[in-house]
C-alpha cells in the first residue's frame, strides 16, 4: 500500500479545504450577461457594440475584452450542468490557482498550508463563477515561475511561457496588465537587491533579470492578438480611471472594516507586518514592493484584496519559516525534513482520514449547489419577468436596477443599465444614479428615455418616492421585485 504519510494528509486537507471553502451559488450580478454574451459569440461572431442588449446604449462601443471567458462559461453552463456545474468548475479552478500559490511558498504543508487558506479566506467574498478569477489564475501562475526561477528550482527558460500566458490573458480578461504589474515588481525588486545587497542565493541574477525582461516584451507584443488590438491596452486604464465605478460600484470602493468579512484581510496584513518584523529572514526588496504596493492597493478598493493575499501567500510562508530558523523544530516547519515513515496501523489510519474527509467534501459541495435554485430565487427577479413575459410587456421600456440587469438580459429584457458599466460610461452612471439614489431631480432620467415601467426591490430605497409619486403606480409584487407602471 502506498505510504500516506501526515505530510501528504495535511497536503490532500489543504487542497480540499480550497475546493470547499471555494464551492458557492453561481450568483454573481455579472454571470448572466457574461453567459449571453458567450451566447452571442458562438452564434455571431464577436460584437464591438451593444447587440440590443440595452435599448439605452444603442449603437455604443463595447470592448468585449472578456469574450473567450463568456465563451468558457456558455460552454460549461451547457455542457456540465448549469449553474451548479458553474459553481462546481470555478470552485475547481480557485483550488488550482491558490494550489500554485501554496507550491510556490516555502514551509509545505504546514506554514505554507495556514498561509494559504489565509489567502483564499481573505479572498472570499470575490470568489465565485467570474470572468476575474482568471485574473488570480494567470497571476498566480506568474507568481510560481517567478518563485521557482529566482530560488534555482526551475530553469530561466520557464519565463518564455509568459507570451503564451498574456495570449491567453488578454482574450480572457481586459485585467491582464496585472501580469505586468507582477513581473514588474519582481524585475525591480531584484534589481534592486542586487544594486543595493549584491547576489545572494535564491535570488535572479542579472543574466536572468534580462531573459525575464525579454519574455515579458515578447508579451506585451502577443498581448495585441486579440479581437480589439491595441484598444485593449486604452480600455484598461480608462477602466482603472474612472470615478463613476469607484462611486457608485461597491466593489470599486475601499473595504469596510465595519464588516467582520474584510477582516481577516486586515488581520492578514497586521500579521504579514508582525512575520517579516520578527523573521529571521531578511525583508527582500521584492517582499516590501509587493506588500506595500498591494496592501494599499486593497486599502483603495475592494477587488485588489485578492491581488494582496496572491502575493502575499509566498512571502507570509517564508517569513513564517523564517521564525523557526533556530528553533529544534526548524526542519519540520520547513519541510526540509524528509518524508515523515509511518508504520503499516498509521499508514491506514491516515488513508481512512483521507477518505472520510473526501466524501465529507463531497457531501458538503452537493449540500452547497443544491441551493442553487432557491437562492437565484431570493436574489433575481425570476417571478417579476414571468409575468412581464406573461404579460407581454418584455419588450418595453424598464428602469431596472444595476445588480438585475445582467439576468434581464439572460432573460432578453432590453435593459436600462447593466454590470457592464464600461460601455455606459461615467456620465450615463452618474445620470443613472439621480433616479436610484432618490436625488431631487429623479424623475429626468425616466422621461428623457420615455420608462414605461420601473422594475425595482420590493425592499429597496427607491420605492419611498415611487410610493408617494402620483405619477406611477405599483402593477406587481412579490417578496424580491416590484414594478411600478404609469397610471
Amino acid at each position: 500500500m502506498w505510504y500516506f504519510s501526515p505530510k501528504k494528509l495535511f497536503a490532500l486537507i489543504v487542497f480540499l479545504g480550497l475546493f470547499g471553502a471555494s464551492v458557492r451559488v453561481a450568483q454573481d450580478p455579472d454571470l448572466f450577461w457574461h453567459l449571453k454574451t458567450g451566447e452571442y459569440v458562438l452564434a455571431n461572431g464577436i460584437p464591438y457594440e451593444d447587440p440590443s442588449f440595452s435599448f439605452s446604449a444603442t449603437d455604443r462601443e463595447w470592448v468585449t475584452h472578456e469574450w473567450l471567458s463568456d465563451v468558457f462559461l456558455i460552454g460549461v453552463y451547457n455542457n456540465l450542468g448549469g449553474l451548479q456545474g458553474l459553481s462546481i468548475t470555478f470552485a475547481f479552478i480557485t483550488m488550482i490557482t491558490f494550489g500554485l500559490l501554496f507550491w510556490a511558498s516555502d514551509g509545505r504543508p504546514y506554514l505554507a498550508g495556514a498561509a494559504t487558506f489565509w489567502g483564499i479566506a481573505a479572498s472570499l467574498p470575490f470568489i465565485n463563477a467570474r470572468p476575474q478569477i482568471f485574473n488570480i489564475m494567470f497571476g498566480a501562475i506568474i507568481i510560481l515561475i517567478m518563485e521557482q526561477v529566482r530560488r534555482g528550482r526551475w530553469s530561466t527558460r520557464w519565463v518564455w511561457l509568459f507570451p503564451l500566458i498574456f495570449l491567453l490573458w488578454v482574450n480572457m480578461h481586459g485585467g491582464f496588465l496585472l501580469g505586468f504589474v507582477v513581473i514588474g515588481v519582481y524585475v525591480v525588486g531584484e534589481t534592486a537587491q542586487l544594486w543595493f545587497s549584491g547576489e545572494r542565493e535564491g535570488g535572479l541574477s542579472f543574466d536572468q533579470i534580462k531573459t525575464t525582461v525579454f519574455a515579458t516584451v515578447a508579451g506585451v507584443l502577443v498581448s495585441n492578438i486579440n479581437p480589439n488590438t491595441v484598444r485593449m491596452w486604452s480600455y484598461a486604464f480608462e477602466t482603472l480611471t474612472s470615478d463613476a465605478m469607484r462611486d457608485t460600484i461597491t466593489e470599486w470602493q475601499s473595504p469596510n472594516f465595519h464588516l467582520w468579512i474584510f477582516w481577516v484581510f486586515g488581520f492578514m496584513v497586521m500579521a504579514t507586518f508582525f512575520v517579516m518584523i520578527y523573521s529571521k529572514r531578511p525583508v527582500l526588496w521584492t517582499d516590501a514592493l509587493f506588500i506595500g504596493g498591494t496592501m494599499f492597493a486593497g486599502l483603495q478598493s475592494l477587488r485588489n484584496i485578492p491581488l494582496f493575499a496572491m502575493v502575499a501567500i509566498p512571502i507570509l510562508s517564508r517569513h513564517l519559516v523564517g521564525l523557526f530558523v533556530e528553533s529544534p523544530n526548524y526542519a519540520l516547519w520547513s519541510g526540509e525534513g524528509g518524508e515523515e515513515v509511518v508504520n503499516p496501523t498509521m499508514n491506514r489510519l491516515n488513508w481512512i482520514v483521507a477518505i472520510v474527509l473526501i466524501l465529507a467534501t463531497a457531501v458538503f459541495s452537493v449540500q452547497q449547489i443544491a441551493k442553487t435554485e432557491e437562492t437565484i430565487a431570493q436574489v433575481f427577479p425570476i417571478q417579476a419577468v414571468d409575468w412581464l413575459e406573461a404579460e407581454g410587456l418584455e419588450e418595453a421600456r424598464i428602469f431596472n436596477d444595476y445588480s438585475w440587469g445582467g439576468y434581464l438580459i439572460w432573460r432578453e429584457v432590453p435593459v436600462f443599465i447593466d454590470g457592464r458599466a464600461d460601455l455606459y460610461g461615467d456620465e450615463f452612471i452618474y445620470f443613472y444614479m439621480q433616479t436610484y439614489t432618490r436625488q431631487p431631480d429623479w424623475r429626468e432620467p425616466l422621461e428623457s428615455y420615455d420608462i414605461d415601467y420601473i422594475l425595482t426591490q420590493t425592499q429597496g430605497g427607491l420605492r419611498v418616492i415611487l410610493d408617494e409619486a402620483a405619477d406611477w403606480d405599483v402593477i406587481y409584487t412579490d417578496d424580491v421585485a416590484t414594478i411600478y407602471g404609469r397610471p
